[in-house]
């Protein structure tokens, strides 16, 4: 990490201001680019060097990638800096109809240039009509503002998707009972604003009957609450909801003409999808008020309509099916809303509700007690969901969707079939499928494809089911993530998690608290951090300085669980484990029987000299590779799980390490033969494998096995894929005690 600068306070730059503070960075890069900066002398080369560099991806969170990058903000008509599509047609799910790419680099900078150069009338022109503004690194000749500013998977998927599907479309609060989430969703000022049943009466009254003025006059709180009824996305401005209300109820072929109101015209009346004239206009007097009657479709007639709506997975409408499921069993937990109108649902399934209310969320936390984790996984609070445990961090909420969700939802959900539960069960599954892809180390072209296939499904489902929530910038740009994989790999080499840990030493940094004074202390202090960090681990301090170098050291690595560890470990070349007992002892006679047994296939190669057994070992406790620990479960028992391979073909299985040991003489010649006695756990009969509902999402699910170990084996370090995660549970329909194991092979 080289620090580059501060940027003064106490209030950050306006949308130009930032370019004042590039301009000297550009014009060191400029320098650097061509042609170069030569060096007298370098800590590798004394004789000198020449240094060349170039700045390529843009790597920060959104409002600042949009600031620096010259593109409007993410809240604008013009939201997307990768594709034309507007604000308004956020719910377009049709990656076809998005019009890719935006511009060229050549158009950009033209429209760029114009911008720089003319007036205010002509910029706020020309920003209005493109969304696009000056930027000092358009003086960079190479760098193009149409691909090198990534989307961070950090804030997109884990802080935006991941957060808002358990925050927002299902909701999370122990003081909240389970319940369906649209009230969840309605956020206070709405549930105050709420229409009553006459205004609801009228609003219906007009949606039937009215004119285009008429229903444009309406106030937004009703078209959004007209939306809400029938299941449509409330994406959008006021206009929007309004075509999209038009649009749905056409197609329905619900409208109908009818008579028209004392004084009003007959042109422009909301389009009907037949060309049936309704009766001629009544010569009564009369007013909107005078039909102010509790008049509310009911929820069956909605349902059987939206259900078999033609509403392809491309179509540009912003309205959204239904779940397609009604029915509930007499073991769901979560009931969804009865189909009895909406006054009725708001009774029986009252404001406040959530998905992981109260109920729930103590099954969560009593999985999250038998739960055993390996050392290297981020911890949860053990009251999560409830006021006491804060803020989640982005590694937590990633823990939390991928292992004690996963553990929990499919447990309690997955035999629920043709219920909301199951549907709502599928399409977070596919959400755990597509960021469990985006994380991986190793990127693969069908490996990016599958990602975009699973992002695309699960936004697809998402409307279907929460048809209240309207698709977010960070859920848009999600889809656009696999073009910046197929640019730059693997997302953890431009992710911002080491950027937002700098920051976070940056602000623990003791200052006076004084504007135009702290700037230069945090940029002392960081650099001089850095220099004994470089002298504490790449020299070798005397003897005297070591307990100092022990002591920083603690400090440096006192928490490299999670995505720390990942990023660490990215760049590491060392395979080789680490350990620490170098006294042999004795092979015991069950373990000498056991090694004989793995290695009998091929023991003249992989055996002692002459192909005999060791009768000296050196055991371990723990080892250590990747900076990963693995114990035996008598020291650390979460560290003790592996999934490895066995038998012809190679099968994954799973169990716990009893012992380890190194065969002694491959230690004396230099080769560190590590071999660990494996208890594998039974593996279900096919009769219980049909109770096992984990099996059914592979890749993320993980599975079932007993609880109870088989007879122990030998394996070689080579035949360790990964940890696994392990939960006790008692399964219905298994008689046996049950585990759930869950591989976490994200590191290796």
């Amino acid at each position: 990490i080289f620090l580059v600068s501060i940027i003064p306070g106490p209030h950050k730059p306006s949308t130009d201001e930032i370019n004042e503070l590039l301009k000297p960075l550009i014009d060191d890069l400029l320098k650097f680019w061509n042609p170069g900066v030569y060096f007298a002398r370098t800590f590798k080369y004394t004789k000198g060097r020449l240094v060349r560099c170039a700045v390529v991806p843009l790597v920060c969170d959104l409002p600042a990638a949009r600031q620096m990058s010259g593109f409007a903000s993410y809240s604008s008509t013009h939201f997307c800096s990768f594709c034309r599509l507007s604000k308004n047609d956020m719910d377009n799910l049709n990656m076809e109809q998005w019009g890719m790419p935006r511009c060229s680099r050549e158009e950009y900078l033209s429209i760029a240039t114009q911008w720089r150069d003319g007036s205010l009338k002509l910029r706020a022109k020309l920003f209005e009509r493109h969304g696009i503004r000056w930027t000092e690194l358009l003086r960079l000749p190479y760098w193009d503002p149409t691909k090198f500013v990534v989307v961070d998977s950090m804030h997109a998927l884990l802080l935006g998707c991941i957060k808002r599907h358990i925050r927002e479309l299902w909701g999370m609060d122990v003081k909240l009972k389970e319940g369906d989430p649209l009230p969840h969703f309605r956020n206070r000022k709405a549930q105050q604003e709420a229409p009553g049943e006459d205004e609801m009466g009228n609003a219906w009254y007009v949606m039937r009957h009215g004119t285009d003025t008429e229903l444009g006059n309406l106030p937004a709180r009703i078209i959004r609450e007209l939306c809400l009824q029938a299941n449509i996305a409330v994406n959008g401005n006021k206009n929007v909801l309004v075509d999209a209300l038009k649009r749905y109820f056409v197609k329905r072929d619900i409208v109908i003409s009818v008579p028209t109101l004392p004084g009003e015209k007959t042109t422009n009346r909301i389009p009907t999808s037949g060309s049936q004239q309704g009766p001629h206009p009544s010569t009564e007097p009369h007013s909107l008020s005078s039909f102010a009657f509790t008049f509310t479709f009911p929820r069956p007639y909605l349902s059987s309509h939206i259900n078999d709506m033609t509403n392809s997975e491309g179509s540009t409408d912003p309205q959204s099916n239904a779940s397609g499921s009604e029915s509930s069993t007499a073991t769901s937990r979560l009931t969804p809303a009865p189909a009895t109108g909406r006054d009725d649902a708001t009774t029986s399934a009252p404001l406040g509700e959530v998905v992981l209310g109260k109920e729930m969320l103590s099954e969560v936390w009593n999985d999250m007690e038998e739960l055993q984790l390996p050392s290297w996984i981020g911890r949860l609070p053990p009251s999560i969901g409830s006021s006491q445990h804060g803020k989640l961090s982005a590694d937590q909420y990633r823990v939390l969707c991928t292992i004690n969700l996963v553990t929990t939802t499919v447990r309690l959900w997955a035999h629920m079939k043709e219920s909301r539960e199951r549907d709502m069960l599928n399409n977070f599954m596919t959400l755990v499928s597509a960021i469990t892809l985006a994380n991986s180390r190793t990127l693969t072209a069908p490996k990016i494809q599958a990602y975009a296939d699973k992002m695309h499904q699960y936004l697809i489902g998402a409307r279907k089911l929460y048809p209240y929530a309207p698709i977010t910038p960070n859920q848009h740009l999600s889809l656009h993530l696999p073009d910046i994989m197929r640019r730059f790999g693997p997302v953890h080499a431009w992710r911002c998690f080491p950027f937002e840990r700098y920051n976070g030493m940056l602000q623990n940094i003791n200052t006076n608290g004084k504007f135009g004074e702290l700037e230069e202390t945090l940029m002392n202090r960081f650099c001089m951090s850095q220099n004994i960090r470089v002298l504490a681990t790449a020299t070798r301090l005397h003897d005297a300085l070591a307990p100092i170098g022990d002591a920083l050291n603690k400090v440096w690595h006192s928490d490299s669980r999670g995505t720390l560890l990942n990023d660490i470990l990215s760049w590491s070349d060392d395979t080789s484990f680490v350990y620490r007992n170098h006294s042999p002892a004795n092979l015991s006679a069950l373990h000498r029987r056991l090694l004989h047994a793995h290695l009998h296939p091929t023991e003249h190669e992989d055996g002692g000299p002459n192909g005999l057994l060791p009768h000296r070992a050196l055991y371990q406790t723990s080892v250590k590779r990747f900076g990963m620990s693995y114990a035996t479960s008598t020291t650390a028992i979460g560290d003790s799980h592996i999934v490895f391979e066995d038998g012809v073909p190679r099968a994954r299985r799973y169990g716990r390490i009893s012992s380890i040991f190194i065969d002694h003489i491959s230690q004396n010649q230099g080769k560190d033969r590590i071999y660990f006695v494996v208890e594998p756990f039974a593996e279900l009969t096919q009769e219980d494998r049909e109770y096992d509902h984990y099996r059914t999402f592979s890749g993320v699910g993980g599975q079932l096995s007993y609880d109870r170990c088989e007879e122990p084996l030998v394996i070689s370090s080579q035949q360790v894929i990964c940890h696994f995660a392990c939960t006790r549970m008692k399964v219905y329909g298994i008689k046996s005690n049950c585990l759930h194991v869950l591989p976490l092979d994200r590191v290796s």
